[in-house]
């Protein structure tokens, strides 16, 4: 019964080491096309990276003030103003501006990170200055109205006995104001070229090695045929 068992597992080595040297043949029988896929796409792909005009990034953080412990404008509808309204107010910051939420430990996101792309530092720059300076004037008339309906309501009810409104004012409400000023942007941004070079190497390897097994399949068959 041994005896049988060894001979099972010798056989099942034998064959996985057959086939590893039978796929290992099929690769290097077809080692010049695999070469050459690698080079095709290795060349097109430092071409195209090569031929992609530098970007230059201004960003600028902005804390959305908040009224009554509510955020003035909600992350979504300031994406969707400097999207829409400063865009097209400003036609030639038309794909150049985006805007983000910051994400804090404490899960209020009460921050934005606006952004502008260009392949003109100087537009990239003016672009975030418009975004940033609007959206500050937009955010300001809104808080002095918001603010001054507060005044009236805090006066009219007589609530000083139960709040103090210097600091409800303090505590629970903030105007928008930048935490982090745009800069005009010196370097370009990285193209990242060494990794989208690694990756249309292993790209290419896995297509070449695929068109080789390929290959050997349409031959296989046609000698039985």
């Amino acid at each position: 019964m041994n005896e049988k068992q060894n001979r099972s597992d010798n056989n099942d080595l034998y064959t996985e080491e057959i086939d590893l040297y039978d796929i290992l043949r099929k690769i290097w029988k077809w080692k010049f096309l695999t070469i050459a896929v690698i080079i095709i796409f290795m060349v097109a792909t430092f071409l195209h990276v090569k031929s992609t005009p530098e970007m230059y990034t201004s960003e600028s953080i902005i804390k959305v003030g908040k009224i009554a412990n509510v955020l003035i404008e909600q992350i979504p509808d300031i994406h969707s103003y400097i999207q829409s309204d400063i865009c097209n107010t400003f036609s030639s910051c038309a794909n150049t501006l985006n805007c983000s939420p910051i994400s804090q430990i404490n899960s209020n996101t009460d921050k934005v990170l606006i952004t502008s792309k260009n392949n003109s530092p100087e537009k990239s720059f003016s672009c975030i200055q418009e975004a940033v300076k609007s959206l500050l004037k937009r955010h300001d008339i809104i808080y002095k109205n918001a603010l001054k309906k507060i005044n009236e309501n805090i006066s009219s009810i007589k609530t000083k006995e139960i709040i103090d409104p210097v600091y409800f004012l303090e505590s629970y409400t903030a105007p928008t104001a930048i935490i982090k000023q745009p800069l005009m942007p010196v370097n370009p941004d990285s193209k990242k070229t060494a990794i989208k070079l690694a990756v249309a190497f292993f790209a290419s390897l896995f297509i070449g090695i695929f068109l080789s097994f390929f290959l050997e399949y349409i031959l296989m068959h046609r000698k039985k045929l």
